[in-house]
């Protein structure tokens, strides 16, 4: 049977996974985790994030429902006690740089014009979102 991947996990690969495995081992994120990896909190986090879901019963049940595709994401099922420890223990920090690394990613895209404009783009997290949008665009409708 013909495999093909998913949307997320084409969008996934934007993150290099050493790249984000060089930021995890820096700030000890891994450091005596026997359940949930940082790479398995981020794909549930950014997961969540696009089905819009809050809470950590919803998560784990939308996440956990899609068990035969998350071999091909890299990650594995979750449960709720293990996220909500990752969630509380694990360094912001982790997440806060693989979010400028993307933003660098973004901006070094945008047109060489001017630099004030460049500055006046909007804030980052928006910049990062239509970036985003606008990727996913181009996956559903090549050029």
């Amino acid at each position: 049977m013909k495999h093909s991947n998913s949307i997320f996990c084409q969008l996934l690969k934007f993150i290099p996974r050493h790249s984000f495995q060089k930021v995890v081992d820096r700030h000890k994120g891994d450091h005596r985790v026997r359940t949930l990896s940082c790479w398995d909190q981020l794909v549930v986090l950014l997961f969540s994030q696009l089905n819009s879901q809050t809470s950590l019963r919803g998560i784990e049940t939308t996440f956990n429902s899609q068990k035969s595709k998350l071999y091909h994401l890299g990650a594995s099922r979750i449960s709720r006690s293990s996220l909500a420890d990752a969630n509380g223990n694990r360094p912001a920090a982790i997440f806060s740089e693989t979010f400028y690394y993307l933003l660098g990613k973004v901006r070094s895209k945008l047109p060489k014009g001017d630099e004030s404009q460049r500055k006046n783009m909007g804030h980052p997290y928006i910049l990062l979102c239509k970036a985003f949008y606008i990727q996913t665009f181009s996956l559903f409708y090549p050029r």
